[in-house]
């Protein structure tokens, strides 16, 4: 807080747009943390864990509390939740200048497609996982 006065921490668990529940289960094991998604409630298969419900909120929801009056740079690494977390971000409402977004090369190709739609150019692969991406002035693809 001395450093950065003015920062502001959000404790929730990043959702997209058609998330329908409050909260999102987050499974607790020796100080590393993942997301449990179990369709039939099954919860006897985890053992030595701790479970703890998160509010469940979109990116855009956390910017207009924020309200950025531009975003220069954003990173996202989200250990493979990166498109459930870009649903839940309002493009057209909040550009980023650039985007450096952590997936496996074959989520690549989607990301771009379902939601830079064009709007975005892959400008530099950072290593075998982080890409960087610029917003594009006219709205061409790469």
């Amino acid at each position: 807080a001395v450093n950065r006065p003015n920062t502001r921490a959000f404790n929730c668990a990043l959702v997209g747009k058609t998330y329908k529940e409050p909260t999102v289960p987050i499974t607790f094991s020796h100080a590393l943390s993942k997301i449990v998604i179990d369709e039939i409630g099954n919860k006897s298969a985890i053992e030595n864990v701790h479970i703890v419900d998160v509010e469940a909120t979109t990116l855009t929801k956390i910017l207009d509390e924020v309200q950025p009056k531009q975003i220069d740079f954003f990173s996202l690494d989200v250990e493979g939740f990166e498109l459930e977390v870009l649903n839940g971000l309002d493009f057209e409402k909040y550009r980023p200048r650039f985007m450096l977004i952590e997936c496996l090369d074959e989520d690549k190709k989607k990301i771009m497609d379902t939601f830079l739609k064009g709007d975005y150019e892959c400008i530099d692969k950072l290593s075998d996982r982080d890409y960087l991406y610029a917003a594009l002035l006219n709205g061409s693809s790469c």
